[in-house]
């Protein structure tokens, strides 16, 4: 409780609004030009990057991006922020959500809300990817959120945990692991994409593999439209 009168205190500040009340909302700004402006280039030229000048060519150059910024500085973003964020994209006509890494320690409330918020873009269509935080961790044994089976009883079918494999095909060796933990191990090293100031970098990581995941889910929305999220996942899972 000290921790959390602590960290209303300086979001209050900083930001405007209580980071433990999801129906405190009004608050953000449309800065997207941010400290992490780098991986969000990035992960958008993996999907939808197209320069005929350079031959680069994104898995589905025709696919729209919207950019929705909610890591922070330093740490790992609030969970209110994720929520708002998924609910926010889902209304505004999103098809795929790509969210940042896994967490390990979710209050109860942050549990509900994004459960919540993930089976409400399930029943809108829309599929969900997470990429796998990496520990070298065998996620058998330790739980890590958002993930499937977050809370008893309440299956989540449209969400994908992914994991980062090496130009070889095998997982990379700081991915964490696990067969009920990851639904899928997806290309995330010595990817080739697009960076801030008409670049372009190398990038390694298991975002770049789910990322790799996103666009190919957006394909597949693309042609087949009124398939349902659990048929999505399971052509992935094959």
């Amino acid at each position: 409780k000290a921790l959390q009168r602590e960290d209303i205190g300086q979001r209050k500040r900083i930001i405007g609004d209580n980071p433990f009340d999801l129906n405190d909302n009004k608050y953000g700004t449309n800065q997207l030009l941010t400290s992490n402006a780098t991986s969000g280039t990035a992960f958008s030229g993996i999907v939808a990057g197209k320069n005929e000048e350079t031959g680069f060519t994104g898995v589905f150059p025709d696919a729209k991006i919207m950019n929705l910024v909610t890591n922070t500085v330093k740490g790992e973003p609030y969970v209110k922020d994720l929520v708002l964020a998924v609910r926010y994209a889902v209304d505004n006509g999103a098809d795929v959500v790509l969210l940042p890494q896994q967490a390990v320690l979710y209050t109860s409330d942050e549990i509900k809300w994004m459960h919540d918020a993930l089976k409400y873009a399930d029943k809108k269509g829309v599929l969900v990817v997470v990429p796998v935080m990496q520990y070298s961790v065998n996620m058998d044994d330790q739980l890590y959120y958002p993930s499937t089976n977050m809370l008893p009883k309440s299956k989540l079918n449209n969400l994908i945990t992914v994991a980062c494999s090496d130009s070889l095909g095998n997982p990379a060796i700081n991915t964490n692991y696990g067969a009920k933990g990851i639904d899928i191990v997806a290309p995330g090293m010595l990817i080739y994409t697009t960076i801030p100031g008409d670049m372009y970098a190398m990038g390694n990581s298991a975002s770049m593999g789910a990322v790799a995941t996103v666009a190919p889910a957006a394909l597949i929305k693309a042609y087949s439209p009124k398939m349902k999220t659990k048929k999505k996942k399971k052509q992935f899972m094959n």
